[in-house]
């Protein structure tokens, strides 16, 4: 939430800029343009939030859909020691329990949490990897 707070300060920064300085001065012009950057900047972080939030439900799916997968996979090469894939598969949950961290950590910090819907979060799980 610190960045919109941020972007509702460089607007309301640039209204009081242009609001005390007359209208050729350079005060103004830099008042203008803050002013008009912060909005640019509020709409569009607006906008994301909305995407990102809309479509929740569909990024849980999606990685509850990986996570099966992926766990069935490393399943399979449990079970067969000698599985010519073994490596592949150890790649991708690794991947996949980096972009878990990642996710879990962005949407814990202040600057960008609101770009990383915490339900999203909250429903990813690491796969542990077993000592062989």
């Amino acid at each position: 939430m610190i960045p919109l707070t941020l972007f509702i300060i460089m607007i309301v920064s640039g209204l009081m800029l242009k609001k005390k300085s007359s209208l050729y001065d350079n005060s103004y012009i830099s008042g203008s343009y803050i002013t008009v950057l912060g909005s640019l900047f509020l709409i569009v972080s607006l906008i994301i939030i909305a995407v990102i939030n809309a479509n929740t439900d569909k990024y849980i799916q999606e990685n509850k859909m990986v996570y099966e997968g992926l766990c069935k996979r490393y399943d399979i090469i449990k079970s067969e020691p000698e599985n010519p894939f073994k490596l592949d598969v150890i790649k991708d949950i690794t991947d996949w329990n980096i972009k878990v961290y990642n996710t879990k950590y962005w949407s814990e910090s202040l600057w960008v949490n609101c770009f990383y819907p915490k339900r999203v979060a909250d429903n990813l799980h690491y796969i542990p990897l077993d000592d062989e």
